[in-house]
């Protein structure tokens, strides 16, 4: 528990928090146990999962695909594994709202226009919104994305609702762009080689102090980004055991102490991100969280409308 606890424990804040948000923050864990009409529990409106994932626990990921206001799935198999016309049934069954594949094959043209042309020729039975995977190297894939993707191909099966793809999930951040100018870098890279208008979907970025101040100082450039197990490393609860807190059994689960990690991940992320939060108030505010903050970019913030404050008053 921490400060923000009151915060994002509540259920109708949660759903508050995540429609100020500039940014839509995707939990990459599933959510079978509550009701579908129930926004109790460990409900948060934006949910992306793995083939494994589904494949794993079928009924589960039904249930979360419910529970969702917008649902990704992302391919996560193995090179020689990962033929994209399986991947699009699965999104089309399992009713997808996104889908994002992975590129193993190399990073050619064909291989990079692959996945949309695929697309363009699958008959889905409701429509599914493809994100394009550019994978690293960033320059290199974008201008394949570039010169092979934004043509018409005389493609007429399928749902064909857009004649180019607009938007874009950037994958190995973790590895190609471990810092704050290394994400801008990219990011500047993908929308200045392909368009100033594409939409950037961020596969498990690094999440700290830096990442809020970003988001707020630039809204708009990030659209959405997904965090994964492998994001609680980045925040203050890696290591953390239920000693950690004064709560009963009963507690943690009726007041939100032993919410599901990823779910507070995304909850404080979205907040502080946020005009929820005033300017004035973001380092204390983000001193409460669970994100580290060992970083100082100087980065610009967004004014805050004072009509949106709402919530800030609870940080006191």
């Amino acid at each position: 528990m921490n400060r923000l606890t009151p915060i994002v424990s509540d259920d109708e804040n949660r759903s508050r928090i995540a429609s100020f948000a500039p940014v839509s923050v995707y939990v990459r864990a599933d959510d079978p146990e509550q009701y579908v009409s129930d926004q109790s529990g460990e409900y948060w409106p934006y949910r992306a999962l793995t083939i494994s994932q589904v494949r794993d626990d079928r009924k589960a990921a039904e249930r979360t695909v419910d529970r969702t206001l917008a649902f990704r799935l992302v391919d996560d198999r193995d090179p020689g594994r990962n033929f994209t016309r399986e991947l699009y049934e699965l999104a089309d069954e399992i009713g997808a709202d996104q889908v994002l594949p992975i590129i193993h094959t190399g990073i050619s043209r064909d291989a990079i226009a692959g996945p949309v042309r695929w697309y363009n020729g699958f008959d889905f039975q409701r429509q599914v919104d493809l994100v394009t995977p550019i994978p690293a190297p960033y320059g290199l894939t974008s201008g394949c994305v570039k010169t092979a993707l934004y043509e018409t191909h005389g493609v007429t099966a399928g749902i064909q609702t857009k004649s180019y793809p607009t938007d874009f999930g950037i994958r190995d951040l973790r590895t190609e762009a471990d810092s704050i100018e290394g994400l801008d870098e990219v990011i500047s890279t993908v929308r200045s080689t392909i368009s100033g208008d594409a939409r950037v979907h961020l596969e498990n970025p690094t999440v700290d102090g830096s990442l809020i101040r970003y988001i707020r100082a630039y809204p708009g450039r990030i659209n959405s980004l997904t965090v994964s197990p492998e994001t609680v490393k980045d925040t203050t609860m890696e290591g953390a055991g239920e000693t950690d807190s004064l709560l009963s059994g009963a507690g943690l689960r009726d007041l939100g102490g032993g919410m599901d990690p990823l779910v507070r991940i995304a909850a404080e992320l979205s907040f502080l991100s946020s005009s929820l939060v005033d300017d004035h108030s973001l380092a204390e505010a983000i001193e409460a969280s669970v994100f580290v903050d060992d970083q100082d970019d100087n980065l610009p913030s967004v004014q805050t409308r004072a009509s949106q404050g709402t919530l800030t008053n609870l940080l006191s």
